[in-house]
Order: structure tokens, then sequence, then C-alpha cells
């Protein structure tokens, strides 16, 4: 795997989208990302380096326990207005635990897993953003929204 492929116009969101591709390919997932991360962003780098390996490694583990055929995750972002919107859809199981709007992990040791939601909305509520999630049988879609200063 000798090539070069970009995934985002930020170095640290390269660096990690790299490292997940490498990952995927290992774990027969395809991997597609194009982000683009706005100057204005409030957050810095390391907690956008938390918030996206959080959510790529939470798409990673629900990819593998898919038995589908097709595993996918594809990342894309958009701006509108002053905020980002951070898309993420992959397979999955489709089992969710969930609970008011609120997801916990579905693994059996829940006091030292699932951590990484517990991150992402912290960063979210530390910065006035929010995020969506929605799910079918076999695809998980969480999007992320952040605000963009002006």
């Amino acid at each position: 795997m000798d090539e070069y492929l970009e995934f985002s116009n930020n170095s640290y969101v390269q660096a990690i989208c790299h490292n997940t591709y490498v990952q995927c390919n290992n774990d027969g997932i395809k991997f597609d990302a194009t982000i683009n991360i706005p100057e204005g962003l409030s957050l810095e780098n390391i907690e956008l380096c938390r918030l996206f390996s959080n959510l790529l490694n939470n798409a990673m583990e629900a990819c593998n326990k898919f038995n589908g055929k097709d595993k996918i995750i594809k990342v894309v972002t958009s701006i509108e207005s002053s905020w980002i919107s951070i898309k993420i859809i992959n397979s999955f199981n489709g089992i969710v635990n969930s609970e008011d709007k609120t997801l916990y992990t579905t693994k059996s040791d829940k006091v030292n897993n699932g951590l990484g939601m517990k991150i992402i909305n912290e960063s979210l509520e530390k910065h006035g953003g929010f995020m969506n999630c929605k799910w079918d049988d076999k695809f998980f879609n969480i999007t992320v929204h952040l605000p963009i200063a002006n």
C-alpha cells in the first residue's frame, strides 16, 4: 500500500484518516473520506483529533461486528452558514444500546468501555455543537454539527 490518498485538508485529520484507511484495508472495510476543516473551527487540534479518533474507532468496531459482505465507512463534511457537519455512515449489525436519545456501549464490560461517546459529547457540549444519529438494520449514520467562528 504505497499510494497516498488525500482525505482531509487538515494534517491531523489526514493522519487519523490514513491510519483508519490502513486498518480498514486490513479488515476488509472500504473507507472513503472527504473532509474539509474550515478556518475558525473552535476546536483545538487535540480536540479535533479526539473527536475524529473516537468517531472513526466506533465506526471500525461496528463494521467489524457486521456479518455482511460490503463493509463500508464513508465520511463527508459540509459547511452551511456558520456550521460544519461531519457525517459518518458505516455498516453495522443493527444492534444499538440507547436510552432517552443517549447511546451506550454494546460491549459487555461497560466500566472500561464506552468512553468514546462520552468524549464526543463532551467536545460537542464544550463548543456548542450537537449530533444526530439514525440507523437501520445495516447502516449507522452519525452527524456531528459544530459552529464555525465568523
